[in-house]
């Protein structure tokens, strides 16, 4: 098997929407504030975030996006992983991937929501050093329940 973690390029667009619906439609419901965001990756980027994609034997299998938060701290946001892909490491791949380009851009820290009936995510998350550094609280964007994680870089 053969896993490798890319920018984002044109071609893949589409899995940036398609694996994140995917995702959201298995734990919780479609947003307009997720459409919007999902159908144009482009406009994180423009915004100073970075789009990237795992692939795995050549086919997208995962999605994760980092936005600048703040001076010196990133955001990791809309990670996700096809179902038929998980298992494989492929969620840790993206997050080497995410931790690397912000310590390789003077970040101090990388942010992240998380919910807590997704335990293999912070699990995930935990293992990378992160930690929960809020209570629960209602999303004021997508109406979700959520809960702040951080990661300190330095």
């Amino acid at each position: 098997m053969d896993v490798s973690i890319v920018n984002f390029d044109e071609k893949y667009r589409s899995y940036f929407q398609s694996l994140n619906e995917e995702w959201l439609n298995k734990y919780y419901f479609i947003t307009e504030s997720d459409l919007l965001l999902l159908s144009n990756p482009e406009k994180l980027i423009s915004d100073g975030g970075f789009v990237f994609f795992a692939l795995m034997n050549s086919d997208v299998v995962g999605t994760c996006a980092l936005i600048p938060h703040g001076e010196f701290c990133f955001e990791i946001i809309k990670m996700a992983v096809s179902e038929h892909a998980q298992n494989y490491g492929i969620g840790s791949l993206l997050m080497k991937k995410c931790i690397s380009f912000a310590e390789k851009n003077d970040a101090n820290k990388i942010t992240l929501e998380s919910a807590v009936p997704l335990k293999a995510a912070i699990h995930l998350y935990k293992k990378f050093g992160f930690l929960q550094t809020s209570e629960e609280y209602t999303h004021p964007v997508f109406k979700r329940t959520t809960f702040l994680m951080e990661l300190k870089l330095k």
